[in-house]
Order: C-alpha cells, then sequence, then structure tokens
C-alpha cells in the first residue's frame, strides 16, 4: 500500500514538472526539429550563397533548441513516470541491454548462475 502512495506521488509530482516545462518542450521539440530540416536542405543544396543561408537559419535553430535547456527537466520528468507506471504494473525497469538479448554470450553471468544451479 505504501508503495502505491509514493508511486502515486511520484507520479503527480512528475506530471507537474512536465506540465510546468511544456512550453520549453515544444519549442526544444521545434528547434530539433528545424535544426534537422537545415541540415538536410543544406546537403542538397548546390551553391554557396545557398549553403551559407542554410548555415545561418541552422545557427538560429539550434539556438531555439539551446535556449530551451530546461526542457530536458521536463524529458526526466516523463522518465520518472514511465518508470513509476512501470513498477506500478509490476514491470521489471530494465536498465541493462545485456539482459534484453537472448545471446547466451552477451549475459554470461546470468548464463553462469542458471548453469550452477542446476
Amino acid at each position: 500500500m505504501w508503495k502505491k502512495i509514493g508511486l502515486t506521488a511520484v507520479i503527480t509530482v512528475a506530471a507537474i514538472v512536465v506540465l510546468s516545462n511544456l512550453g520549453p518542450l515544444l519549442l526544444l521539440a521545434a528547434g530539433v526539429a528545424l535544426a534537422y530540416i537545415v541540415y538536410r536542405q543544406f546537403q542538397e543544396s548546390t551553391s554557396t550563397a545557398a549553403r551559407v543561408f542554410w548555415v545561418i537559419v541552422g545557427i538560429a535553430a539550434i539556438l531555439l533548441a539551446l535556449t530551451n535547456i530546461y526542457a530536458v527537466i521536463a524529458l526526466l520528468g516523463l522518465y520518472a513516470i514511465y518508470w513509476s507506471v512501470k513498477k506500478w504494473n509490476g514491470d521489471e525497469v530494465d536498465i541493462d541491454r545485456r539482459t534484453r538479448t537472448k545471446d547466451p554470450f552477451t549475459g554470461f553471468e546470468e548464463e553462469w548462475k542458471k548453469l550452477k544451479r542446476r
């Protein structure tokens, strides 16, 4: 019961953090998307004037993304919500990528433990 109350508190606080930083999060996404589009246009351009234009627009897009660095707090809040919901459902939060694969050579320690149990 206390675990559920704690997870509810974590989800509530994380949701408040995400909602309070929603503006910077959207502007960060817009800046990153704009920077990607500018990068693709820069690669396709052939003239020097077009490349200079795309570099200037790209710098503006990167500055737009960097000024909204507070959105990282919102991303951490989203991760906290994800983690809390996984714990609420009883799923294990697996951060170690070696345990996700079925290849016995990537998770040697676990395979060794299985062999020793037999």
